[in-house]
């Protein structure tokens, strides 16, 4: 039992900790989520690996022609809001083409 407001307060600020680290396990064990996760790794491999050859050309006194570093953010909302928008566009396509073969098939008197 709690004894004071700060108390309590304190019981709060705490209490989702373990939801919020089985949400994080559970998403951790989606395909989907492990697939965009090696994508965004990717990203950060790329940012080693220019690193490494900055540090080996100022090691050796070279002029570094390592290109600068590219910082992207996490955009995992907006990627999936944009693969939904270009897939649901491909099948507003398909059911405009199929209008239009329909309509052509009736205009020629084959459908």
């Amino acid at each position: 039992m709690v004894e004071t407001w700060r108390e309590r307060a304190d019981a709060a600020a705490s209490s989702g900790d373990a939801a919020r680290e089985r949400f994080f396990d559970m998403l951790s064990d989606e395909p989907w989520f492990a697939a965009y996760v090696e994508y965004r790794a990717s990203r950060h491999k790329r940012g080693h690996v220019l690193t490494e050859a900055q540090r080996a050309q100022s090691a050796l006194g070279e002029v570094s022609t390592v290109p600068e570093q590219r910082w992207y953010d996490a955009r995992l909302l907006e990627d999936i809001v944009s693969h939904a928008d270009r897939k649901a566009a491909d099948l507003a396509a398909e059911f405009d083409q199929e209008l239009s073969d329909k309509r052509d098939a009736y205009i020629s008197g084959t459908g």
